[in-house]
C-alpha cells in the first residue's frame, strides 16, 4: 500500500538535549521517574521482528500469561508515537531509542499515498477479527484503514515536528486531513466517518456514532503550528458532530468513558482555539458529569459510564487529567485540587511499578465465568493463528504500563486481568501534561500549581509531600515565585523562608506570591499536614480511606492479586531523602492556547 518512496520511510535517530545533574531530594512521587518506567513499556509491547506491531492486550489470567495481537492494536501506534518524545524529554531516557524510529518506519511503511495508515494485513489473519462478547468475528478481508487512529496520528507528527522540524511531518499531516475531508460524511456544517475504509471502494457501512473521536485533537493542534485552514475545517466540522454526544447540560448520551472524554478534550481544544466560550462552558458541564460518575476523591473512573462499571480504565483517569489540566489553565475554573488528587492517587497507582506479584492461578481462580469463556476463545485463536500470541517474558515487558481493567484496590479484576495497551500509550502521553503543570513560567516568574518533585529551567521544586507539609523550590531565573496552597490546609498557618530567613508574602487566590528574588535562592513553605478516615463506595465496594493531605495512604479492605494503595511507609512524618539525577530538557512540548 505504501506509496511514499524510501526517502520518505527512513527516520534519522532522534536527539533529546537537556541539562543533568546530581541532586539530593525527597523520596516522594516523581512523574519523570515514571516517565522513564513507561518507556519500558511502550519500547517492549512492540514486536520489532514483525513490524514493530503493538501487542495490544497484555493477559495476566493465563498461565504463563501472554501478550496478545489484535486489530484495534495496529491502530494505536499513534498514541505510542505522541508519548514517546513527551517521556524522553521529561526524563532524558535514551532506553530502546531505537525502537521510536522502528515504529515510526514501520507506520511511514504503511502509509498510503494519500497520507493515511492502512492496516498491514499479509500473514495477520488477526487484523480482520473484532471482539463482539465472547467470540472473534471478522468484519473485513481487504486492506482496511481505520478512523479512529489518524488523530493521534496527527496529534504524534505534531509532537515529533515540533521536536525535530522536519518537514515530512507536515506534508504528512496535510494529505491525511485533505483525505480525511474528502472521506466524510458531510450533512449541517458536521462531518461523520465510517469504522474503516477500504481503498478504491465506496463503504456501504453507516458511519459510526461512538468511533470518531481524536481528530479535532490533532487537526486544531496542526491549525495552530502551521494556520493550515483545512485542518481547522476538519476541526469544526467534526466538534459540529461531536456535540450531538452531550445535553445541553453537558450531560453525556453514550456510555463509554474514554470516548467520550476524547470528545470533550477535541471540543476543549477547538473551542479554546476559535474562544467559542458556550463550548467550553458544554466540556465545563461534561467534565463535572463525568466526575459525578467516578469518584474524584481518588480519581477512579469507570470504563462504562452508563453501567455503573466495577473497574477503572487508566485511560479515562488521564483524560480526566488532563481536563482539568485545561480547563484551569484557561480560567475556565479551578481543577488544580481534582489535578493532585487524580496524580497522586489512581492515576500513579495504575501503573504497574513491580512484577513479583502475579500469580497466574490465583488470577484464574478470581475469574468470572464470562471471562473464562473469552480466555477460552483467546486461546482457541491462539492455536487458529499462529503469532498472535507471545508469552517471552510478559511481566517484564509490561513495567510501566497502565492497568486496563483494575478494580479501585487491585491491578486487576475478576472481569478481565490485564491491560490494553491503548491506556499505557494516553496515559504516558497525558502524564506529560500533569508534569509540564506542576511548574510555568509566568513572565519573568513561575508559578509552582502542583507539589510535586519537578526540574525545570525556571526552579527546581523538592516536595516532601505527604509526610510533610514541606515544599521547597531551588531558584534558577524566577524573579517572583507563586506557589498555590492546598484547600485541606490552612492559611494562618502558612510558613515561608528565603535561605533561611523569614519572608513576608502576598495572597491571590490559592496561591502566595514570593519576590525579589535571585539566582540561587532557596525558598521553602511549611504547612501542617492532616489526615481523615472517610468511607466511600467506589466501584460498587465499600472502601474506609486514611487520605494525608490528598494522598490515599490506605484503602480497606486490600486487593487479592495487585493490591494497591501500599503505604504504610506515607504516615510516617519525616521524609527519607536519595541521590538522583535530575534532567532538565532543552525542549518543551505545550498546547499552543496557552501562549496567546
Amino acid at each position: 500500500m505504501n506509496n511514499t518512496g524510501n526517502d520518505m520511510v527512513r527516520v534519522d535517530t532522534p536527539s533529546y538535549p537537556g541539562e543533568r545533574y546530581e541532586a539530593e531530594v525527597p523520596d516522594t512521587l516523581d512523574l519523570a521517574e515514571r516517565a522513564a518506567l513507561a518507556i519500558n513499556a511502550l519500547t517492549r509491547v512492540v514486536d520489532p521482528e514483525g513490524g514493530y506491531e503493538l501487542y495490544f492486550v497484555a493477559e495476566f489470567a493465563e498461565d504463563p500469561p501472554k501478550l496478545y495481537r489484535e486489530w484495534c492494536g495496529i491502530f494505536n501506534t499513534g498514541k505510542f508515537l505522541e508519548a514517546l518524545p513527551l517521556m524522553r524529554m521529561m526524563s532524558g531516557s535514551d532506553f530502546n531509542l531505537d525502537v521510536d524510529v522502528g515504529i515510526m518506519e514501520s507506520y511511514l511503511r504503511d502509509a498510503g499515498s494519500d497520507g493515511l495508515y492502512y492496516a498491514p494485513v499479509k500473514d495477520r489473519p488477526w487484523a480482520f477479527y473484532i471482539e463482539q462478547g465472547t467470540e472473534q468475528v471478522p468484519f473485513t478481508r481487504d486492506v482496511f484503514g481505520f478512523i479512529f487512529g489518524e488523530g493521534r496520528l496527527i496529534m504524534a507528527m505534531c509532537v515529533w515536528y515540533q521536536h525535530d522540524h522536519d518537514p515530512r511531518w507536515k506534508r504528512l499531516i496535510e494529505k491525511k486531513i485533505d483525505r480525511l475531508l474528502e472521506l466524510g460524511y458531510k450533512r449541517d456544517g458536521a462531518i461523520r466517518f465510517t469504522r474503516y475504509f477500504v481503498p478504491g471502494q465506496v463503504t456501504t457501512e453507516k458511519p459510526a456514532f461512538e468511533l470518531d473521536g481524536w481528530l479535532p485533537y490533532g487537526a486544531i493542534t496542526y491549525y495552530q503550528l502551521t494556520g493550515y485552514k483545512p485542518a481547522l475545517e476538519l476541526a469544526r466540522a467534526q466538534v459540529n458532530f461531536l456535540r450531538t454526544w452531550f445535553e445541553k447540560d453537558g450531560r453525556w448520551r453514550q456510555g463509554h468513558f474514554h470516548l467520550t472524554c476524547a470528545a470533550l478534550i477535541d471540543m476543549l481544544e477547538y473551542a479554546i482555539a476559535v474562544g467559542d466560550k458556550q463550548l467550553i462552558e458544554l466540556v465545563k458541564n461534561g467534565y463535572e458529569y463525568g466526575k459525578a460518575v467516578g469518584e474524584p476523591l481518588v480519581g477512579f473512573f469507570p470504563e462504562d459510564a452508563g453501567k455503573g462499571f466495577p473497574t477503572c480504565e487508566s485511560c479515562a483517569v488521564a483524560d480526566m487529567i488532563f481536563l482539568a489540566i485545561r480547563l484551569t489553565e484557561i480560567g475556565a475554573g479551578d481543577y488544580w485540587e481534582d489535578v493532585d488528587r487524580y496524580v497522586r492517587n489512581q492515576f500513579v497507582e495504575n501503573q504497574m511499578t513491580r512484577t513479583d506479584w502475579a500469580d497466574p492461578q490465583q488470577i484464574m481462580a478470581r475469574q468470572t465465568d464470562e471471562a473464562r469463556k473469552r480466555i477460552a476463545g483467546q486461546i482457541a485463536m491462539a492455536k487458529k493463528m499462529p503469532g498472535i500470541a507471545d508469552e517471552r517474558d510478559v511481566m517484564e515487558r509490561c513495567l510501566g504500563a497502565w492497568s486496563g481493567w483494575g478494580p479501585a484496590n487491585d491491578w486487576v479484576g475478576s472481569e478481565r486481568a490485564g491491560i490494553m495497551q491503548c491506556c499505557t500509550g494516553n496515559a504516558s502521553t497525558f502524564l506529560y501534561y500533569a508534569w509540564n503543570a506542576i511548574v510555568t513560567p509566568d513572565g519573568d516568574g513561575a508559578r509552582v500549581n502542583l507539589l510535586l518533585n519537578r526540574a525545570s529551567p525556571w526552579l527546581d521544586v523538592d516536595s516532601y509531600l505527604p509526610y510533610e507539609g514541606k515544599v521547597v523550590m531551588k531558584n534558577k531565573t524566577a524573579k517572583k515565585i507563586s506557589v498555590r496552597i492546598p484547600e485541606w490546609t490552612g492559611r494562618a498557618q502558612i510558613a515561608c523562608d528565603v535561605n533561611g530567613h523569614n519572608r513576608e508574602f502576598t495572597w491571590s487566590g490559592n496561591y502566595i506570591g514570593v519576590d525579589n528574588l535571585k539566582r540561587g535562592d532557596v525558598v521553602t513553605v511549611r504547612f501542617p499536614m492532616v489526615e481523615i478516615a472517610v468511607f466511600h463506595v467506589i466501584g460498587n465496594v465499600y472502601y474506609k480511606l486514611t487520605i494525608k493531605g490528598n494522598t490515599v495512604v490506605d484503602m480497606d479492605p486490600p486487593g487479592q492479586s495487585y493490591p494497591l494503595y501500599q503505604r504504610d511507609h506515607y504516615k510516617a512524618d519525616k521524609a527519607p531523602m536519595k541521590k538522583t539525577t535530575r534532567f532538565v530538557s532543552k525542549d518543551r512540548i505545550v498546547r499552543r492556547a496557552l501562549e496567546q
